[in-house]
């Protein structure tokens, strides 16, 4: 009962065209992703053909490099300066043994909105499924448009506030069938082990809450305020994926001459507390994929923040971010060659 109440939240929280029995619970947005991977690509000696981008979270990258491996063929995208790819790039990478194409949909490190629409088309007109890893979209776009495009859509709970430890695939009317990876009886025998009940059920009620367009409007103001102020006061300061469609509560941005790993620890000093790339990633002293893939050189891809807000985000908070970031530019001798920090823009 309380199983099948939260997945008709879920469903109707994603849309109107999702039904209860479009949503399967897996335990992470890793395994959500891999699961379609498995299910749609089979055995590598099956000659089976993979498109994905460059810019795609460890959980597919990770199993590209393992699918490699074992001897499947895999054609990344290029991605340009702001992480998008070009459509026409993925058409001519189609193959007649092409099994799925999986594109991010929002990027976990730069907010960076991917063409999905385009995408959906071009697969659809070639009938190659798409599979497009949408945890950082739920609850900040609207999701129409992944919707209408995609065959299968993985979510990730935490990201519109539920526990951790639950993932989500939606399948779409026509998709290919997702295979059992484990084998049991739990959704309805597609995905063995016992349901993380708690963790679904109180998805369901966060799903509930998901207002995409109230989200835009609460955060979009602060987001650009803040974005303003940092490039007119920071010197050398570097926002990437600025200029592109982002979602509006992440920011990845570089500071000329600081490294992220002494960016983080300063700010964290001063009361902010920021990650290095992505955050599943933290720790690792390599220079962000990501940007690199964006055609940015390993130093300022190593000398990248990525600064997350909520709805609840005051402006004297990221007002007081930017000074502090001012003091710690000031401390490590950052100097902007028209001279020195500027202070007269103001979140």
């Amino acid at each position: 009962m309380l199983l099948s109440e939260a997945r008709g939240r879920v469903a109707l929280s994603l849309g109107p065209s999702v039904r209860p029995d479009d949503v399967f619970f897996a335990s992470s947005g890793t395994e959500a992703n891999q699961w379609v991977i498995r299910s749609s690509l089979g055995d590598a000696a099956s000659g089976a053909h993979w498109v994905l981008s460059s810019t795609e979270h460890p959980s597919v990258a990770l199993a590209a490099d393992e699918w490699r491996r074992a001897g499947g063929s895999v054609t990344t995208l290029r991605a340009d300066r702001m992480g998008l790819i070009d459509p026409a790039e993925l058409e001519a990478a189609l193959r007649p043994e092409t099994r799925l194409v999986s594109l991010i949909w929002v990027n976990n490190e730069t907010g960076v909105v991917s063409p999905v629409v385009e995408a959906g088309r071009i697969c659809r007109s070639r009938g190659v499924p798409l599979h497009l890893d949408g945890a950082q979209a739920w609850g900040k776009i609207p999701l129409v448009e992944g919707l209408n495009s995609a065959s299968h859509i993985t979510f990730s709970s935490h990201k519109i506030g539920a526990p951790s430890g639950l993932g989500i695939v939606v399948t779409r009317t026509g998709a290919p069938k997702l295979k059992p990876w484990i084998v049991g009886a739990q959704e309805r025998a597609i995905r063995g082990g016992t349901e993380n009940l708690l963790g679904i059920w109180l998805t369901g009620v966060a799903a509930e809450a998901c207002d995409p367009l109230a989200f835009d409007a609460a955060t979009r103001p602060h987001r650009d305020r803040f974005e303003d102020a940092l490039q007119a006061r920071i010197p050398g300061l570097r926002i990437h994926g600025r200029g592109a469609r982002r979602v509006t509560n992440t920011v990845s941005l570089s500071v000329a001459e600081i490294g992220a790993f002494d960016l983080v620890p300063a700010l964290d000093l001063e009361g902010y507390c920021v990650s290095a790339g992505s955050a599943c990633s933290a720790g690792t002293l390599k220079p962000s994929r990501v940007l690199l893939a964006m055609g940015i050189d390993a130093a300022q891809a190593t000398a990248t923040a990525r600064v997350s807000f909520g709805t609840d985000v005051r402006p004297e908070e990221l007002e007081g971010f930017v000074t502090a970031l001012e003091k710690i530019v000031l401390r490590a001798g950052s100097r902007h060659p028209g001279g020195g920090i500027r202070p007269e823009a103001r979140v």
